[in-house]
This record gives C-alpha cells, structure tokens and sequence, in this order.
C-alpha cells in the first residue's frame, strides 16, 4: 500500500507465480502418469504358478491344467500345462535319468523329436546358452485327431543335463506371437537347482 491504495502486482510478480504452480501441476501429472505406468505393468502382466519338482523351478499360468505322468518322486516325470479353452497352448516339463555319458544332449533330442513329431518337423535353430541350457526353435505339423486337418505348431525346446538328470522343458503355440509371448513370461523363471 501506497498513500493508503493498494497497489496492484506487477507483471514479474504475477508470472512467478503462475510458473511456480505450473511446475507443481506438470510435476503431479508426471507422478500420477509414472503410478499408472507401474500398475498397468503389475495387472497386464500374467498371474503365475509355480512347478518346483527334482531340482527344477519353472512358473506357469494360474488356472491351467496340469497333466502329470508319473510318480512325482520316480523318474521319469511329465508335467504337461495347458489352458482349459486352448490345448495347443502348452508347458511340458520332462526330468528323466541322463545315460551315463549320454554325449551330445542336441544330437539325441533332435533324434527323439523328429520320432515324436514325424516326417513334417523342421528345425529353424538351435544353440547352446550361457547358462548351459541347449535351445532349439521348431515347428511340426500337428493334428488334434486323425479326421482333422494338420496345423502347424511352433515349440521352443530347452534341454540340460545336471548330475545322473535330463531335464527338458518345451513350449508349444500354434502361431509364433504367442510362442514368444509364453517364451518371455516364462523361461526368465526357469531356475535349476
């Protein structure tokens, strides 16, 4: 106040203000932005089960459907995982006994899947990891029963041998979106113990 009026802002006062509340309101909408990008990661992503058995620890889908051949406590052992409304869609875990000096764990898996899969089976690669897994890309042709027509599933195989054990583990899709999909889901939680 000035001879008893009141003077008005200034022009600097005024803008001072109003950036130093922008930037309180640019900062609260960067933090709210930064809280959703963080609970869409929680939600979007799958709710996992866990199959730990003989040494080996691998997450699955909560709600599919285990097919378990075998005793769990005697080798061999089978977990096959799928959802209920797509059986293509699957996990098979496989532990059996290693043969002594079994060799090329590749060569003798490569033999047993073209027995499994038939004449229709291509692989497009396969490499050993750093981690010691062997890994093969494949696809086969698949019929769900004799009258249906065939398809063409996509599998990804990762096969090991820890002490007298063979471990496998095999995922199938029928398109290989989806076969990636499970692949980055799943095999970050493969663990051997």
């Amino acid at each position: 106040m000035m001879n008893g009026r009141f003077r008005a802002p200034t022009l600097t006062a005024a803008r001072a203000w109003a950036v130093t509340h922008d930037l309180v309101v640019v900062g609260g909408a960067l933090l709210v932005l930064l809280i959703a990008i963080i609970a869409h990661g929680i939600m979007a992503g799958p709710d996992l089960a866990e199959l730990s058995t003989a040494g080996l620890t691998i997450a699955y889908p909560r709600g599919w459907l285990d097919d378990v051949a075998g005793k769990a406590d005697a080798l061999p052992v089978q977990h096959t995982y799928h959802p209920l409304d797509s059986p293509l869609v699957r996990l098979e875990v496989i532990i059996d006994k290693a043969a002594p000096g079994q060799g090329d764990v590749g060569f003798l898996l490569g033999t047993q899947r073209r027995a499994t899969f038939g004449a229709i089976y291509y692989k497009e690669s396969e490499r050993a990891s750093d981690d010691g897994w062997e890994r093969c890309t494949f696809e086969y042709a698949y019929m769900a029963t004799r009258d249906s027509a065939p398809i063409i599933e996509h599998a990804i195989e990762l096969a090991r041998v820890k002490g007298n054990r063979l471990f496998i583990v095999r995922l199938h899709a029928p398109s290989q979106d989806r076969l990636t999909d499970m692949a980055d889901d799943l095999l970050p939680t493969l663990e051997l113990k």
